[in-house]
């Protein structure tokens, strides 16, 4: 299961202001690293794997990881749908060659 920084915050009841204190940051590194976690030190982040007993692997890093996933699965849509208005538009050019050639046929 993956968790954000927040989630393993409030499950804890812990406030920013409150882990902000044991971590011997600022409740505004707290807030940021919430808001985006891509470029977290790697000494709170053992902070936190330490504290809630999660793996990296566990922790969610954050909006820069989500746009990453994002923009590649928006790329495949737009790779399947460019591919999709090609086979379209084949389909249609044969379509209209068999109404020609069918046309000249008869």
């Amino acid at each position: 299961m993956q968790w954000t920084l927040e989630a393993l915050r409030v499950a804890a009841g812990l406030t920013q202001k409150e882990l902000a204190e044991e971590f011997d940051v600022s409740s505004q590194t707290i807030a940021r690293l919430e808001n985006d976690s891509s470029n977290i030190n790697v000494a709170i982040l053992k902070k936190y794997m330490t504290k809630f007993h999660v793996s990296f692997d566990d922790i969610f890093l954050g909006k820069k990881y989500e746009n990453f996933v994002y923009y590649f699965f928006l790329q495949q849509v737009r790779k399947e749908q460019t591919w999709n208005q090609n086979v379209i538009r084949i389909v249609e050019r044969k379509k209209n060659w068999l109404n020609q050639f069918s046309l000249k046929i008869h």
